[in-house]
């Protein structure tokens, strides 16, 4: 299951896969985009989700995006604007979260 959607300005979307184990693993992809320009983007692989069904994980995986950005969205954007001063490439990253 692949869902889209923009909250608070940031582009998210979630990949759910179930695992051979009955379980699903997720991965979220967030994109800050200024005008037409990507500034920065970050990755949140979710795995081994204990969910009773792909919509449930759905679920889970949307919260924690929301929860990545509501946490993080300020600092990241004062990062990438002076990052940005500096380079030519917005900055990426990846982080792993396991449920």
């Amino acid at each position: 299951m692949k869902q889209r959607w923009v909250y608070k300005g940031f582009q998210v979307t979630v990949l759910v896969t179930q695992t051979p184990s009955d379980r699903f693993d997720a991965q979220i992809a967030i994109v800050a985009i200024e005008g037409a320009r990507m500034r920065w983007q970050r990755f949140l692989d979710l795995s081994d989700l204990e969910s009773e069904s792909e919509a449930e994980a759905g679920r889970l995986a949307m919260a924690a995006a929301k929860e990545w950005i509501d946490d993080h969205a300020q600092h990241e954007r004062s990062d990438s604007s002076s990052f940005a001063r500096h380079s030519s490439a917005a900055p990426s990253g990846h982080e792993s979260l396991v449920g």
